[in-house]
């Protein structure tokens, strides 16, 4: 009798000796682990419990916009609580300890993602068509059943190699949207079940940019969180609640800690809501019915295009208007205005790279800049216009009677300009006889009475004394008025031809004087 019982005190001395000599917090462990937890099965209490899944998101750096390829680049962390009643313990019986902090593989997850989230899928190689280079290369490849397609992820096909059997490739990582490969932190697990998780992640999500006030814009940037393996009848997503004064409010913002927040240099955040959106219309069984949005209002600081984009801007417009102040003699006119031209082309070329491809909205930048171009070209036009009209001569091109009369009658008439007086012949000049004939019938009597040798050597002859050679007169023929007629109508149009070579030869000096005058005043002006 003492044998059996000698042997059951050592016994109990060895269990209680080794149970002393456990950690209490690993003695909590396999007491909440070790009774069959199942990471995998939903932490309710029945199938049709709901849990309740609360959610709160901390902007750490708003890193980037890339308005180009409408995405944002976020660094955030999300908080996760829920209650697990598998998880509970009497604080008393493992030496008063109240939290457990525990790897996020250990427990049941809600498996919350970003919805609007831009990442690049991996690789998937399969085992048997690996390529042999590929062996040789130290590359984080591993296999993974758990990754199978849904045809082939069978327990038939999951031991088998072949398609089932995947190796991920991440030829250029991204972690956008995962928690868990973001950064693998501890779950806080307290006495009362309730489980408290906060991963950090970087998101590169989706932002439809709005163009039409650029630089001077808003945006509207929203990350919209949801369960994609859970339904709306197997957990309820909600904002985080905070206590004040005893009372329970949803924390209805995105959280933003003054001193681990980064500001943005080209960004201002000027509202932060965060919303339950549930849409009725959707079963409680589908997903998609329910999910948690966290709205990012931001404001674009625009003092930088101010600097760079739009002072150039309007003071190139501006220039414009010196083409008209130029002078068409100096050649410059049409080369200022197109160079304008070709700048604000090439402002509007830097503004169309900073902007989305997008038929939607055109900016104000834009539109000031197609309406300046507009105005150019027409200044371009007017140029080319006022040149060729100023490099005419009277020599190239006759004014036409409409001209004459709309800028000599018509238009003095409207500004009330009086034209100059004109020019009539003096007091000591001969008026001239409307006809010549007188003088021609005289020309030819002298030449009919002289001989052509006394013509050409009569002054010589004098000069050297001789006498003056007396010729017989010849008496000049009868000329009848028809042959002095003719003789008229014939030397009308060389008399006529010599006129015209005056005036024109007077004509040109006159235009030449003007320009000269000037050219003068302009070469004062440009000295001055």
């Amino acid at each position: 009798m003492a044998g059996p019982v000698l042997t059951l005190g050592l016994l109990a001395t060895l269990v209680i000796c080794g149970s002393w000599g456990l950690n209490e917090e690993e003695r909590l462990i396999r007491h909440l682990f070790g009774k069959g937890y199942n990471k995998e099965v939903r932490p309710a209490a029945n199938k049709e419990e709901s849990m309740d899944i609360s959610l709160a998101l901390t902007l750490s750096n708003l890193i980037s916009l890339k308005e180009v390829e409408e995405t944002l680049t976020t660094n955030v962390w999300i908080e996760h609580g829920w209650i697990d009643n598998r998880l509970q313990w009497d604080e008393k019986e493992f030496g008063n300890i109240s939290v457990l902090r525990l790897p996020s593989d250990m427990l049941w997850l809600p498996d919350i993602v970003l919805e609007n989230k831009l990442s690049r899928s991996p690789l998937w190689l399969p085992l048997v068509t690996l390529p042999p280079f590929l062996k040789h290369l130290s590359l984080p490849l591993q296999p993974h059943a758990s990754h199978c397609p849904p045809s082939s992820a069978s327990p038939n096909h999951a031991s088998h190699t072949g398609w089932c059997s995947l190796w991920p490739l991440s030829l250029s990582p991204s972690n956008d949207g995962f928690f868990q490969i973001s950064y693998s932190c501890n779950v806080l697990v307290y006495s009362s079940g309730d489980v408290y998780w906060l991963p950090p992640a970087i998101f590169r999500s989706s932002c439809p940019i709005s163009v039409t006030y650029f630089p001077f814009d808003w945006q509207n940037c929203s990350l919209k969180f949801s369960s994609l393996k859970y339904t709306a009848k197997e957990i309820t997503l909600n904002l985080k609640q905070e206590e004040e004064d005893g009372r329970f409010y949803p924390v209805e913002w995105i959280i933003i800690d003054p001193e681990g927040f980064t500001e943005n240099g080209e960004w201002e955040i000027v509202h932060r809501p965060a919303k339950v959106n549930v849409d009725p219309s959707i079963p409680l069984d589908r997903p998609g019915r329910q999910d948690v949005t966290f709205y990012l209002i931001i404001r674009r600081k625009p003092l930088f295009y101010i600097i760079n984009i739009l002072v150039p801007c309007v003071l190139i417009s501006f220039m414009i208007n010196l083409v008209f102040y130029l002078p068409a003699d100096c050649g410059e006119k049409t080369s200022m205005a197109i160079s304008v031209l070709l700048a604000q082309s090439v402002f509007l070329l830097l503004i169309s790279k900073r902007l989305p491809p997008t038929s939607m909205a055109i900016p104000l930048i834009g539109k000031f800049l197609l309406f300046g171009m507009v105005l150019v070209t027409m200044v371009v036009v007017i140029c080319v216009i006022v040149l060729n009209i100023h490099f005419r001569t009277p020599s190239t091109h006759v004014l036409s009677e409409g001209v004459k009369k709309l800028f000599l009658e018509t238009l003095p008439k409207l500004l009330h300009m009086s034209r100059p007086a004109e020019d009539g012949p003096s007091p000591r000049t001969l008026v001239r006889r409307s006809s010549s004939l007188g003088y021609i019938s005289k020309a030819e009597e002298y030449f009919s009475l002289k001989s052509r040798s006394d013509l050409m050597f009569e002054k010589q002859s004098e000069r050297h004394g001789l006498a003056r050679r007396l010729t017989t007169a010849r008496r000049p023929p009868a000329v009848s008025e028809q042959a002095q007629q003719e003789l008229f109508s014939e030397l009308k149009p060389a008399v006529d031809g010599a006129n015209f070579i005056v005036n024109h030869m007077r004509d040109q000096n006159r235009y030449s004087e003007v320009s000269s005058h000037k050219a003068a005043r302009y070469r004062c002006s440009s000295s001055a």
